[in-house]
């Protein structure tokens, strides 16, 4: 094709007027005769053009139904054959898009980027529906595309690119970019949004505003969002906008959805990590999304996945719920799962050999505990209570405790002694009552505390009453003279010590009485024997026929007791 002679023929059709001309055949072979250098291929696709241009759509529809069909691709492969024709274009040079040089990339863009041999084959392709150039066509873009240099861009640079055709509204630039990953899926062109989903950008609202812009020239341009596509890891928009905390950008996925009926997939897990959305949502604790994801699928008659464990950060939504502390999420997926009968799992150990009623105990929440032990009690489920993490703490363990968050390997009755709470025994010990379950009183951690040793170090009378009772009821002897591993620590020690607490030493020295335990003393262990109180030494002699004390030379303390 003669480029100046095409652009003649385009300004002559402008000109006159492609309406007028497409409606009297007369003028169409006139035009043939004044430009004959230009073939009928030539001449229909300057009439497209003109029309395409001047938005005229009664123009383009005549042509598609009148004209079109009478031209058709030559016999002579060299003729026709557009990987020959194509102009040679120069590398796009990165630095324009590093340094934001809109306006050397506008000149780029308008001067190197597809001539009308290109433009002709795409018309002939969506005209004709030939396998044979569709198959050609992929080449072919790609090719063109490679020489003005955009194929050498990595996915991120792609996505400044965009990013900035966006941020100035240069449609010319997006449509190159859009164009290069359209794919044809179920006879409409879609394209993959991931790389404004997947972005951290800073200013969050600049986002916002590309993916709506974005939104706004694909619908314009008859191009469909491709919200469930895979990127190579697994990830997805959706998922990433979830990831992200993105809220707005989960509206606006949702709302694009509902106006292209779509539907999102939320049940889908990437191949990295293992998460889904709702598993996202649960881990960054955010409650709105968890709602939205609900909500949504309530609307598209989808049923969540609830249970699937995610094996990168060993987890599950109602474990991760619980591992936040978020009452609130837990409710709302409790309610979820009581109304389409799914069985939530609470007894599956997380990271770290970890469960629900743990990680429960471990912050010490009754409103939590309680919700568990109503869900499971609504649903027949059977509640582990003894059970250990990996460093030894079970709940009643950690009810004792709160204090000292960086001791663990518990069990429930473990968790709540460690963190101090009173209440969480109460209910632990209901529950394992009414479901005969015997609860450990004896069993430590790793380094050697146990329920009642950590009662005393918060010098709780009540919880050190508590324990000893529920022991008596169930013929369980409680370990009063066992150390800990790394400072030596026992009941009577640490109460002396630490709190000079007589209430507390008084209830130990009966329960070891009434027991038969010997209780143990190193008057080494004991420190300042001259700051011990009175009351305290007397309780001493009261009970010296239960106490085995180990004098130091030159004892004071044998010397007090009578």
């Amino acid at each position: 094709m003669q480029n100046n002679e095409f652009n003649s023929l385009y300004e002559f059709i402008k000109k006159v007027g492609v309406h007028e001309i497409i409606s009297n055949n007369k003028k169409i072979n006139d035009l043939k005769l004044q430009f004959k250098l230009l073939n009928e291929d030539d001449i229909i696709l300057g009439l497209y053009l003109v029309a395409i241009d001047c938005k005229n759509v009664e123009s383009i529809n005549n042509l598609n139904n009148n004209h079109f069909k009478e031209c058709g691709l030559s016999n002579n492969r060299k003729e026709y054959d557009i990987l020959n024709n194509i102009y040679k274009r120069k590398q796009l040079d990165l630095s324009i898009i590093e340094n934001k040089d809109m306006e050397s990339l506008k000149l780029l863009c308008e001067y190197f980027f597809c001539d009308n041999n290109f433009i002709k084959a795409m018309i002939y392709a969506y005209k004709f529906k030939s396998q044979y150039i569709f198959n050609d066509l992929d080449n072919i873009m790609l090719k063109e595309i490679g020489k003005f240099g955009l194929n050498q861009l990595s996915m991120w640079q792609k996505y400044c690119a965009l990013a900035l055709a966006l941020e100035n509204r240069y449609d010319y630039l997006v449509e190159i970019i859009v164009l290069m990953d359209i794919k044809i899926k179920n006879n409409k062109r879609t394209y993959p949004l991931f790389w404004l989903c997947n972005d951290n950008h800073d200013n969050y609202n600049k986002i916002i505003e590309m993916v709506q812009l974005l939104i706004e020239y694909t619908n314009n341009n008859g191009i469909i969002l491709d919200l469930n596509e895979k990127y190579d890891d697994g990830w997805y928009p959706f998922l990433w906008a979830c990831n992200e905390n993105k809220i707005k950008m989960v509206h606006i996925l949702m709302d694009y959805a509902v106006e292209h009926n779509i539907i999102l997939e939320l049940n889908e897990i990437d191949e990295t990590y293992g998460f889904y959305p709702l598993l996202l949502a649960c881990y960054n604790n955010n409650t709105e999304i968890v709602s939205l994801l609900i909500e949504y699928a309530n609307k598209n008659n989808i049923i969540l996945e609830m249970n699937d464990f995610n094996n990168y950060y060993e987890n599950y939504p109602l474990a991760m719920a619980c591992n936040n502390n978020n009452i609130e999420i837990m409710k709302i997926l409790i309610t979820y799962a009581n109304k389409y009968n799914i069985e939530l799992d609470v007894n599956t150990k997380v990271g770290n050999n970890n469960y629900v009623l743990l990680m429960a105990c471990d912050e010490n929440n009754v409103d939590t505990v309680q919700l568990l032990i109503d869900y499971v009690n609504n649903n027949n489920i059977l509640l582990e209570l003894n059970e250990k993490d990996y460093l030894g703490y079970f709940p009643l363990f950690m009810a004792c405790f709160y204090n000292n968050i960086e001791i663990n390997m518990d069990y429930p009755l473990l968790t709540v002694c460690e963190n101090n709470g009173i209440e969480t025994v109460k209910l632990l010990m209901e529950y394992a009552n009414q479901k005969n379950i015997i609860l450990e009183l004896n069993d430590a951690n790793i380094i050697g505390w146990y329920p009642i040793l950590w009662a005393c170090y918060h010098n709780n009378v009540e919880m050190v009453l508590l324990l000893m009772e529920y022991a008596n009821k169930h013929k369980i002897i409680l370990e009063m003279d066992r150390k800990t591993y790394e400072d030596k620590m026992y009941p009577l020690l640490l109460t002396i010590k630490k709190h000079k607490n007589i209430k507390m030493v008084q209830l130990i020295m009966d329960y070891a009485k009434t027991n038969n335990i010997i209780l143990r003393i190193d008057e080494r262990d004991l420190g300042n024997i001259a700051k011990i109180p009175n009351e305290i030494m007397e309780l001493f002699n009261k009970n010296k026929n239960i106490i085995n004390i180990t004098c130091k030379e030159n004892s004071k303390l044998l010397k007090l007791i009578k």
